[in-house]
């Protein structure tokens, strides 16, 4: 076990210097913007972003199959509702939809060198559960800024990672469906597995010969939730029955030594 812990803080390290020294790069991105180019230093952002999680994904030599490309939007704006085993969740979903996909992230994440600066980059939302008021503003501009970029922003509906050990997602929380209600944004369901033995040292051990999978499958795309209580209810009670069918379709285990 000693060993599988080791390997594991190697691995994290290994992939926060590669963030860090990545980081060096928001000079230029300034220069251009302040010149103008905002939409010049946008695609490069989501080039770079989306080539970052497909070589972090390959550094942990994991294989991730998806199901329902042809789902995913393009040139729009949407929310992902997306259940949440691990930190790794994230990086699948901007590898394989190749898009660069902001989140809802904690704001003690906020204060890490080079996490913090491509969180920036994507337009994440920091979560202070202490200032509600902020948090509302907050929402507010991340829900213009989708419409007027026309990309996608990740939701964990559960709102924090799925302590069960086997995956078994949670319950939603109802104002998870703030962003996408308020502002008139359609919601592609996905549903993850195997993300959550990314995150454990045994299974990490276990499979550094290979067999290392994640599956995805993506639902279609499904319009702005009403905006009344009884709509929304049935909206979220809808989305969840497809997230955890789906998930239940996709899973996996690792191969044990």
């Amino acid at each position: 076990m000693l060993h599988s812990r080791l390997m594991m803080v190697l691995i994290e390290s290994r992939m926060l210097l590669s963030l860090l020294c990545q980081s060096g790069i928001g000079l230029r991105y300034w220069w251009l913007r302040s010149r103008g180019r905002g939409t010049e230093v946008d695609a490069m952002i989501e080039r770079r972003v989306t080539t970052m999680s497909r070589s972090l994904l390959a550094k942990l030599r994991c294989e991730v199959r998806t199901e329902g490309e042809e789902h995913i939007p393009r040139d729009q704006a949407y929310v992902i509702f997306v259940n949440h085993q691990s930190k790794y969740d994230v990086l699948v979903l901007v590898g394989c939809l190749d898009q660069a996909l902001g989140f809802v992230a904690k704001k003690e994440l906020f204060r890490i060198p080079g996490v913090s600066f491509w969180m920036r980059q994507i337009n994440c939302l920091p979560l202070d559960r202490s200032d509600i008021a902020g948090a509302a503003a907050a929402l507010a501009m991340q829900g213009r800024q989708l419409r007027d970029k026309r990309r996608g922003f990740i939701i964990f509906p559960e709102g924090t990672r799925t302590k069960d050990r086997d995956g078994k997602i949670q319950a939603f929380h109802r104002g998870s469906l703030r962003l996408a209600y308020e502002y008139g944004l359609p919601i592609l369901p996905v549903s993850i597995d195997g993300t959550r033995l990314l995150d454990r040292p045994d299974s990490m051990w276990h499979t550094r010969g290979g067999g290392r999978l994640v599956r995805l499958k993506i639902a279609q795309l499904r319009g702005a939730p009403g905006t009344s209580a009884p709509e929304r209810k049935k909206f979220m009670d809808e989305l969840h029955r497809t997230i955890v069918s789906n998930w239940e379709a996709i899973r996996v285990e690792w191969p044990q030594a």
